[in-house]
């Protein structure tokens, strides 16, 4: 029999301490102001992505927050805050000033135990470092993410980054985030050869100005791009990084007209590369259709509500037909134009076997051309033959009435007659975006047709857009 306390105990303190100490790196290692109200498909990208180039890790100064917070509830909660270096490890650290500074600092990287760390330093233009810095910078052996957000180039934090005694001191390195809005030509770009020396630095995210430098490229598996830069800038970030295996584009504007490149550029180990479209230009066509991408396996293709797709696709369609890869999954949002260019994608890419599809209000969306394309009788023109996994992204759970539910019970029952067992779609999943969507409303907003195709032997799962396989895939 349980004792008499237990029982009357709130069922949160009867959760075994591993459960608990999960939920608290929930927390505290949640999105930094994570509110998808009134965002279009492209702003919740962009959050999305922000989780990696912008941490929201706690800040070590704030003490009504955190592990801070957390440890000051009762005895119990401050045990487990305690003993889990977890809850510790990753962290923003901003110019502070206070009294007793040091000891805060201190007592933080205490706590993380001898594991390695996860550094943000943000909004740092001072020419004078606080007396904590030393403390910190001597764990830079230990430091796995250096985030650099805001961080004048004329600081005294690039000072200490480029100490000679700190040069062989980032040998746990193995990502860098750099976020600035200072312009190129302010920056020495020769600062990056402190990186060099980081033997393990595999990723780069990069939301700055002035990254070409000299940044050990040869070495990357990862790099992540966004708007600052111009599209060539990242092409000649990709020239330099041939060992690649992952990469994230947003193509936001280009300098250039009518490029001609010559000479393809290959890149042999890339598997995941997703785009986000703001504009398009001939320059950026000519940069685009000059890729080769012989592994690629996964292609996300995204545009917000004002953003329609039509040349691009064509472009798309070249890089993949002449890299001869064999994509098996595809992501697309936004709208279209000429349904014509959209079918010469999927063409491009018969060997896909996931599509994923963002659902936009919007004239000419998508997700409702894809169906309509998909729905194709004609042997000749059938697309995605091997296609057994369709996912629907819901930004909102009202719509899922964008959903053109018909044309979807057509094409599942369609295939099911027509094709062999292993070609049959078998699972669909709604998908929705915003993390606060209850189970209970989850359920209530299936519709009856779906209802009907999960009882005929369709896999229908209604999740968030995080529990869904799309990241297993």
């Amino acid at each position: 029999m349980p004792h008499p306390h237990y029982t009357t105990l709130s069922p949160l303190y009867r959760l075994p301490n591993e459960i608990l100490e999960h939920i608290f790196q929930l927390f505290i290692l949640r999105e930094a102001n994570e509110t998808y109200d009134n965002l279009e498909v492209w702003d919740i990208y962009e959050s999305s992505y922000a989780a990696g180039f912008c941490p929201g890790w706690p800040d070590v100064f704030a003490l009504n927050d955190g592990p801070w917070l957390l440890g000051r509830v009762c005895s119990s909660w401050r045990s487990i805050v305690l003993s889990s270096y977890a809850l510790w490890q990753s962290f923003q650290v901003r110019p502070c000033q206070r009294p007793f500074a040091i000891d805060i600092m201190s007592t933080w990287i205490s706590r993380c135990g001898t594991f390695p760390l996860q550094v943000s330093f943000a909004g740092w233009e001072s020419r004078t470092n606080p007396p904590f810095i030393d403390m910190l910078f001597s764990e830079s052996s230990r430091w796995r993410t250096l985030a650099l957000s805001m961080v004048s180039p004329s600081s005294s934090l690039w000072r200490m980054i480029l100490l000679p005694s700190r040069r062989d001191r980032y040998e746990c390195l193995e990502r860098i985030v750099l976020v600035s809005e200072e312009s190129g030509y302010l920056f020495d770009i020769g600062i990056y050869y402190v990186f060099d020396n980081a033997p393990k630095l595999c990723s780069v995210i990069n939301n700055s100005d002035y990254i070409i430098g000299t940044l050990p490229w040869g070495r990357l598996t990862e790099y992540q791009g966004f708007g600052h830069l111009p599209f060539t800038h990242h092409v000649s970030v990709l020239r330099h990084s041939q060992n690649l295996e992952r990469c994230c584009l947003v193509i936001q504007y280009d300098l250039l007209n009518d490029l001609s490149l010559g000479t393809p550029l290959i890149l042999r180990q890339l598997t995941q590369l997703s785009t986000k479209w703001h504009s398009y230009s001939s320059g950026i066509s000519g940069l685009l259709r000059n890729l080769r991408l012989p592994a690629l396996k996964r292609l996300s293709i995204l545009g917000g509500k004002h953003y329609t797709f039509d040349s691009v696709f064509v472009d798309l369609s070249y890089l993949l037909q002449s890299s001869d890869c064999q994509l098996k999954t595809l992501e697309l949002s936004g709208s279209v134009v000429n349904r014509e260019n959209l079918s010469e994608l999927l063409a491009s890419a018969p060997t896909i076997t996931y599509l994923r599809l963002w659902v936009m209000q919007v004239p000419m969306p998508i997700h409702n051309s894809a169906l309509a394309l998909l729905n194709t009788k004609e042997k000749a023109h059938i697309l995605l033959r091997d296609l057994t996994t369709l996912e629907f992204c819901l930004p909102e759970p009202s719509d899922l009435s964008a959903i053109d539910l018909m044309a979807l019970t057509e094409l599942v029952r369609w295939r099911w007659s027509n094709f062999p067992v292993e070609s049959h779609i078998q699972r669909l999943y709604i998908a929705h975006w915003k993390p606060f969507v209850s189970d209970e409303r989850r359920t209530r907003s299936l519709p009856p047709l779906l209802e009907t195709l999960n009882e005929e032997g369709l896999q229908v799962m209604v999740c968030s857009c995080k529990e869904g396989a799309w990241d297993r895939c």
